[in-house]
């Protein structure tokens, strides 16, 4: 038992997950989010909260690729959740052994007002590599679609922490719009985030 079982009181093994998990207390909102990957074929799991998602992905077995949290929820917030994921590596359970350690998965935000004490710690999160952004809601058609492309790509490696590197010609480009849509969401809520450079020298160096 980890150390998540035991905060949580959690006993034993999951069923194999889905790829994508949404957490959001209004179920609308989860809801439209879900469809749109369930239309392609990608089963989704909601949570309409931070402690029930935690309680879930934390168990032992296959975790998800990709979370997508609200900031704001009652109980635990979007950013104490993802605070408690992003370290969590994924062990394989009974029925999977020899499986490989699956990475934390990454992380999408989406706020609908105002951050507030949340700000310092969603600035921190958003410059973490495992985090990919923040959306406002309501989500528009173009934020979605820039989502589903990226998971699209992401499900194309089999490595979970190599995405940028295996699908750089599919990804960075909607890497890129992702890193503007939080820069303007961060700036309309006070949220203390740099905008990394698409493409460094730095970056191109450590490539060859």
């Amino acid at each position: 038992m980890n150390k998540f079982d035991k905060e949580l009181g959690v006993s034993d093994v999951p069923e194999v997950g889905p790829g994508v998990v949404v957490v959001d207390d209004e179920d609308d909102v989860s809801e439209v989010v879900a469809e749109n990957f369930e239309l392609g074929g990608e089963p989704v799991i909601r949570f309409s909260s931070g402690q029930e998602a935690l309680r879930h992905m934390t168990k032992r077995g296959r975790g998800p690729k990709l979370v997508i949290t609200d900031v704001n929820m009652p109980g635990m917030t979007g950013p104490e959740l993802v605070q408690k994921l992003r370290g969590h590596a994924c062990y394989p359970g009974p029925g999977f052994e020899g499986a490989p350690v699956l990475p934390p998965p990454r992380f999408i935000f989406m706020t609908g007002g105002q951050v507030g004490p949340h700000a310092r710690l969603l600035g921190e999160l958003l410059r973490d590599e495992r985090c990919l952004g923040i959306l406002g809601k309501p989500l528009m058609p173009s934020d979605i679609n820039t989502v589903l492309g990226i998971y699209g790509a992401m499900k194309k490696t089999r490595d979970g922490a190599r995405e940028t590197t295996e699908c750089g010609g599919a990804l960075e480009p909607l890497l890129e719009v992702m890193r503007q849509t939080s820069s303007r969401i961060c700036q309309m809520h006070g949220i203390p985030y740099n905008l990394p450079r698409a493409n460094s020298d730095s970056d191109s160096d450590s490539d060859e």
